[in-house]
C-alpha cells in the first residue's frame, strides 16, 4: 500500500480502523521473502551475525529503487519486517540490513561534540574514526550491503540488484534509506554525506541534548523535501522534532498526529502518532518494529499505510507518486452477508494540478481476479500524469448481475466525491478493462444516466458515475449469443459458455440443473416465468442495449485467435456503435489470443486513452460530466431550478439556478472536447 486511505479519522480506534485495510500484496505469492546470513553474503564479516532480510514483489511495477531499513540498538535486518514488506509492496527492492549498531554514540562519547558523528561515520564506511568503537570494513553498513547486493544478484540474476551499486561505491542516490532509533541517526549521516533518494527517520537518536540535536545536522547534502519522518508523541517527540528541523524538514509543514488526520496530511514531512503501541509503554518501537506495532484488521499494521507515505508521498524527488491501498469505498449486501469494496488508487507520477483518472476494472470471468492485480500498460499512464485508480467488485458467487456495474459505479462516485483528497479531476475519468473487466468497461460507459442501472454501491449518490472514454480488451458483450458466436468462428472455442456451470450463466443466476445460457437462448420470446425477467437481465448485461450517440467514445481490442471470448463480441460491439453514430477504435489483433494482445495494442490503447483524457474542454454546462452538455444536463439543471447554494447547476454562481444558467448550458451543447 502507499500513499494512504482517504478516510478522515475522528478518533484513535477509528484511525486504526481506516489505516489498516488488508493488504493482498502481503500475501506470499506477491511479495518473497527470503533471509540471507550475513556470512553467506560475505564468509569475512566478524560478527553481526543476525539474517538480513530481504523482500521483493515480482508481479509488482518496480521502481528501480532500493529501499533500506536501518534497525536500532542491538536489533537486526528482520525486526521491522511489515515495514520492508511494504516497501517492496510499493516497487522497492527491499533490504533490511543486519550491521554493527551496538551503540548509543552519544552516550558513549561525554559530551565530546564531533565523536557522534565519527562514530557513525565509521558505521557507514568501516574507515577508521573513532578510538571507541571498531567496525572491520566487512562489517560496516556500505561493505555488508555492496556483499549482500552481490549475493541477490546471483541468486536472482533477472531481479537486477547490481542496480544501486557503481563499481565499488553505493548509488545512494537510488536508495529511500529508513533508520530507527540509533538506526536513525545512522540514516541520517548517510544522507548528510550523501544525496539519497529520500531519508525516512522513525523515533531516531539526534546525539544531543533534549530539543538540542547536535550542531552538525544542519547543512547536509539531502535537502529537506526528500527527508521525512515519524515517531509516538510520548517518545520526547520534541526532541525528534528539533532534530527534524535541523535538517530542514520544518519547512514542509507542522507535526500532523495521524490518530486524527488522513493522508496526504497536509503533505507535511514531519508525522506523530498518539495511537497506543501493542505493548503497554512501548511508545518508542511501536512506530516500526513488528513487535510493537499495533494491529487493525486481518493484523495489519495500523501505520501500513503512514509508512508507505512516508517512504512514496508527499513528492520529496523520488519520482514516484504515492500510493493508496486497499481503500475501502463501499460495504456491500452479498449472497451470504456483507463485503467491503476495496480500491488501489496510484498517484500520477508527473503532471501539476488535479490529475486525470484511469479506473481499472479487473478480468476473471465476473468469478475470480482482484483489485490488486493491476497490469502495467495501465499503471504506464502514471508517467504521463494520469491517476490510476484499479477497483474491485463483487464477484458472481458473491451476487448476480447488475451488481457488478453497481460496484463500479459507487466506485466512480467515491472518487469524484474524494477528489480533493486524491487530487484528481472529477471532469476527467476514463475507464479500462480486460475480459470480463472489458465488459463492466463497456456497461459503465454505455449506461450513464440510466437510473435503474445506477445501484446505490458505496453511496455518493449526488454524484455522477459518467465517464469521458471507455476502453475494452476482450471483453464479452452479447452473452446469450456467446457459444453461437464461438460456433461461427473457424478455430472455436475452449469453454461451453452455454452449461450452468459457465461464468456467463453463474453471472446471470442462471445455474440451476437443465438450466444455463443455452436455456435462456432457447426460451427468447417465452413469456412464460422466469424467461422474461432472464432475458431482459441477459439484455441488460449486454452494453449494445444500452448504446446511443451521447455516450462517450469506446476503444474495442480483441485478439483475432481468442477461443475463449469470441472476436465476434467485440464485433457486434463496433457495429452497434457505428450504427448509432458513437466514436469508436476497433483493432482486431492478429495472432493474438485472449489475455495478452502484446506490448503495440496495450500502448495504442493507452494512448488514446490518454488523449480523451488529457485533451481540452469548456463545457460549463456539463452538470454530470460525461464529457458533453446534453438532455441529461438539461434534465439535472431543471431539476435544481430555484434558489440554490453551491449547486452545480447554477453555473453563474449567483445563488440561483435560472434562465441565465440554462442558456450558458444551450451556449455550450454538444462534445466538450
Amino acid at each position: 500500500m502507499a500513499r494512504l486511505h482517504p478516510h478522515r479519522w475522528g478518533t484513535a480506534a477509528l484511525a486504526i480502523a481506516s489505516i489498516a485495510a488488508p493488504a493482498r500484496w502481503c500475501h506470499a505469492q506477491t511479495v518473497r521473502t527470503e533471509t540471507v546470513a550475513p556470512v553467506a553474503a560475505n564468509p569475512a564479516v566478524s560478527g553481526w551475525f543476525a539474517s538480513h532480510l530481504v523482500a521483493y514483489a515480482p508481479e509488482v511495477t518496480q521502481r528501480n529503487q532500493l529501499f533500506l531499513f536501518l534497525h536500532g540498538m542491538g536489533g537486526s535486518g528482520g525486526g521491522a519486517s511489515e515495514l520492508v514488506k511494504t516497501a517492496a509492496e510499493l516497487g522497492f527492492h527491499a533490504v533490511g540490513l543486519t550491521y554493527p549498531n551496538d551503540w548509543s554514540p552519544f552516550n558513549l562519547c561525554s559530551g565530546n561534540a564531533s565523536c557522534p558523528e565519527a562514530i557513525r561515520r565509521e558505521i557507514l564506511d568501516g574507515v577508521d574514526r573513532s578510538p571507541l568503537v571498531t567496525v572491520p570494513a566487512a562489517d560496516c553498513i556500505t561493505g555488508r550491503l555492496r556483499s549482500l547486493l552481490a549475493y541477490l544478484n546471483t541468486q536472482h540474476p533477472d531481479e537486477d540488484w547490481l542496480q544501486y551499486v557503481n563499481g565499488n561505491a553505493i548509488a545512494w542516490d537510488r536508495i529511500v534509506v529508513w533508520g530507527h532509533s540509533q538506526g536513525g541517526g545512522n540514516a541520517g549521516v548517510i544522507a548528510r554525506h550523501n544525496p539519497v533518494a529520500r531519508l525516512c527517520t522513525s523515533a531516531p537518536a539526534a546525539d544531543g541534548g533534549p530539543g538540542n540535536p547536535a550542531a552538525w545536522w544542519s547543512g547536509g547534502v539531502t535537502p529537506g523535501e526528500r527527508c521525512f519522518g515519524f515517531c509516538h508523541t510520548l517518545d520526547a517527540l520534541n526532541t525528534k522534532v528539533a532534530f527534524w528541523n535541523a535538517i530542514g524538514m520544518g519547512s514542509y509543514g507542522a507535526v500532523v498526529d495521524v490518530a486524527g488526520s488522513a493522508p496526504p496530511f497536509g503533505d507535511t514531512h514531519m508525522l506523530s502518532t498518539s495511537i497506543a503501541p501493542a505493548i503497554a509503554g512501548q511508545y518508542h518501537n511501536s512506530v516500526a518494529m513488528d513487535a510493537t506495532t499495533p494491529r487493525g484488521a486481518n493484523n495489519q499494521p495500523v501505520y501500513k499505510s503512514v509508512w508507505q507515505y512516508l517512504m512514496v508521498g508527499a513528492g520529496g524527488g523520488d519520482g514516484g507518486g504515492a500510493f493508496w491501498d486497499d481503500v475501502p469505498f463501499a460495504t456491500v449486501a452479498t449472497n451470504t452477508g456483507t463485503a467491503t469494496l476495496r480500491m488501489d488508487v496510484y498517484q500520477a507520477n508527473s503532471g501539476d494540478g488535479p490529475r486525470p483518472v484511469l479506473v481499472w476494472i479487473h478480468g476473471g470471468g465476473w468469478q475470480s481476479g482482484s483489485h490488486n492485480q493491476t497490469p502495467l500498460m495501465a499503471l504506464a499512464l502514471r508517467d504521463a500524469g494520469v491517476t490510476v485508480a484499479s477497483i474491485s467488485y463483487r464477484l458472481s458467487d458473491q451476487a448476480i448481475f447488475p451488481a457488478q456495474l453497481h460496484d463500479c459505479k459507487g466506485a466512480i462516485r467515491f472518487l469524484r466525491a474524494n477528489a480533493a483528497t486524491y487530487g484528481i479531476d472529477p471532469d476527467r475519468i476514463a475507464v479500462w478493462g480486460s475480459s470480463a473487466g472489458g465488459h463492466l468497461a463497456a456497461l459503465v460507459a454505455t449506461t450513464g444516466g440510466i437510473a435503474r442501472l445506477e445501484g446505490e454501491s458505496g453511496g455518493n449518490l449526488g454524484q455522477s458515475s459518467r465517464v469521458r472514454a471507455g476502453a475494452t480488451f476482450f471483453g464479452p458483450t452479447d452473452l446469450l449469443f456467446m457459444e453461437p458466436d464461438c460456433d461461427a468462428q473457424s478455430i472455436g472455442c475452449g469453454p461451453n459458455h452455454d452449461v450452468p456451470t459457465s461464468p456467463e450463466s453463474k453471472l446471470i443466476g442462471v445455474t440451476g440443473s437443465g438450466e444455463g445460457i443455452g436455456w435462456l437462448r432457447a426460451n427468447i420470446g417465452n413469456p412464460a416465468s422466469p424467461f422474461p425477467q432472464l432475458i431482459a437481465l441477459a439484455n441488460d448485461a449486454n452494453p449494445i442495449t444500452h448504446l446511443d450517440a451521447d455516450d462517450p467514445p469506446l476503444y474495442i481490442a480483441h485478439g483475432a485467435l481468442d477461443t475463449v471470448v469470441p472476436l465476434r463480441q467485440s464485433e457486434r460491439l463496433r457495429d452497434a456503435a457505428a450504427s448509432v453514430g458513437g466514436g469508436r477504435v476497433f483493432v482486431a489483433v492478429p495472432n493474438a489470443g485472449h489475455g495478452a494482445l502484446g506490448t503495440a495494442a496495450n500502448e495504442a490503447a493507452a494512448a488514446w486513452i490518454l488523449e480523451r483524457l488529457t485533451a481540452s474542454r469548456a463545457c460549463s454546462g456539463d452538470l454530470d460530466r460525461d464529457g458533453r452538455v446534453d438532455g441529461a444536463d438539461v434534465s439535472a439543471l431543471l431539476a435544481a431550478w430555484g434558489s440554490c447554494s453551491a449547486c452545480v447547476a447554477d453555473i453563474n454562481g449567483d445563488g440561483v439556478v435560472d434562465g441565465v444558467d440554462l442558456g450558458a448550458m444551450i451556449g455550450s451543447w454538444g462534445v466538450c472536447d
